[in-house]
């Protein structure tokens, strides 16, 4: 038995439209996206403190190599010349939680996202903010150290 010639008359220049679920994973970190995260329990609490291991810092599940230009959220990948870290304030009365969001920008999007650019890494409550602070000052120094040892230029946005 002959199996039947497929043709397929798409035109292969058309773009092709992303799923809404593939909308959904493109977008910057919202209150939405930490409501979703706290209220699924994937967060069992706030941070401990940063680790200091052989060849990363560590805080939670986020990672910043000491020897690459690179970041870790469970696999490896290249730090951007606007890779940093950032805090923002959420408050749920619902879910009874209120702190502050720690969340790390992979890239600065141009134009309409093509692909994820920033993760929630974790969060804080109120009276830890200073802890928040000193983290995301070190680990945006360590960075911006990683990036220019690697002879890229580091952005110093002033704002996430």
């Amino acid at each position: 038995m002959t199996s039947p010639v497929e043709t397929n008359d798409r035109d292969w220049t058309d773009p092709v439209m992303p799923s809404e679920e593939e909308q959904t994973k493109h977008e910057a970190v919202t209150d939405d996206t930490i409501r979703l995260l706290l209220s699924a329990k994937k967060l069992d609490g706030d941070f401990a403190d940063l680790e200091d291991y052989k060849t990363e810092w560590s805080l939670g599940t986020f990672s910043i190599s000491k020897l690459r230009p690179t970041y870790g959220i469970g696999w490896t990948l290249p730090l951007q010349p606007a890779s940093r870290l950032y805090k923002r304030w959420f408050e749920f009365h619902d879910l009874a939680v209120r702190g502050w969001a720690i969340i790390f920008r992979i890239a600065d999007p141009v134009g309409e996202p093509t692909g994820k650019f920033e993760v929630f890494v974790g969060w804080v409550p109120p009276e830890r903010e200073r802890d928040a602070d000193r983290w995301i000052a070190f680990l945006n120094a360590e960075i911006h150290d990683r990036l220019v040892k690697a002879g890229e230029t580091p952005q110093r946005p002033d704002s996430p």
